[in-house]
């Protein structure tokens, strides 16, 4: 699940066929108005083979607190 996006940029463009990875760096971690969750920032890229980025998000996330995820 996802609670946003922010700074969405795609410099480059990608094509069928392209091979594209996933890379994610986290940057925040702070406590929801949940008890049982918390919220994750991070920076989010896809990169094609040749390590060049076609896409970059900054994006928000809620995350369960260690001890409360679904059964």
């Amino acid at each position: 699940m996802n609670l946003g996006w922010e700074s969405v940029k795609m410099p480059r463009p990608s094509f069928e066929g392209d091979t594209i990875y996933a890379l994610r760096s986290p940057v925040e971690a702070r406590i929801a108005s949940r008890p049982h969750m918390g919220l994750d920032s991070s920076k989010n890229f896809r990169i094609q083979a040749g390590q060049t980025v076609v896409i970059g998000i900054y994006t928000h996330d809620p995350v369960y607190k260690r001890g409360h995820g679904p059964a």
